[in-house]
C-alpha cells in the first residue's frame, strides 16, 4: 500500500529545502559577481563551481527527501522514494522545458532525482536496521 503522507512529505521536504537552496544561491551569484568584479581571475571559476555546486546541492536535498520518505512509508520503501523522485522531478522538468524538447541534459536530471531520492531511501534502511 502507498502511503500518501510518505509521499506528500518526500515531496513538501524537496520543495522547501529547494527553495532555501535558490535563495542561498542567489546570495552566493551576488557575492560571487561582486568579488569577480574586483579580481577578475575568478571569472573563469564561476560556471564549473556554480554547476559542481549545484549538483552536489541537488544530491542532497534529493537524498534527504528520500530519507524522509523512507521514514514515513515503512513498506516498500524504495518504490514510495522513486515515486516522490520521479514526481517531484518530473513536474520541475515539464515546468522547464523548453519548446517542448526533451534534452539528454534534461532526461539525465529526472533519472538523477529518482537515483538519490532512493539512494536517501537506501541509507534510511540502513540505519534503520
Amino acid at each position: 500500500m502507498i502511503r500518501s503522507k510518505a509521499l506528500a512529505a518526500g515531496s513538501a521536504a524537496i520543495l522547501a529545502l529547494g527553495f532555501i537552496a535558490q535563495l542561498t544561491f542567489i546570495f552566493v551569484v551576488v557575492g560571487y559577481n561582486q568579488a569577480a568584479d574586483h579580481w577578475p581571475q575568478l571569472t573563469p571559476w564561476g560556471k564549473p563551481l556554480a554547476y559542481a555546486s549545484g549538483s552536489l546541492v541537488y544530491f542532497c536535498i534529493m537524498a534527504a527527501a528520500g530519507y524522509i520518505t523512507a521514514h514515513l512509508a515503512r513498506r516498500r520503501i524504495m518504490l514510495h522514494a522513486a515515486i516522490v523522485g520521479s514526481l517531484v522531478t518530473g513536474i520541475s522538468l515539464l515546468s522547464s522545458m523548453s519548446g517542448g524538447k526533451l534534452t539528454p541534459m534534461s532526461l539525465g536530471f529526472f533519472l538523477a532525482g529518482i537515483v538519490f531520492t532512493m539512494t536517501g531511501a537506501l541509507a534510511w534502511q540502513r540505519r534503520s536496521r
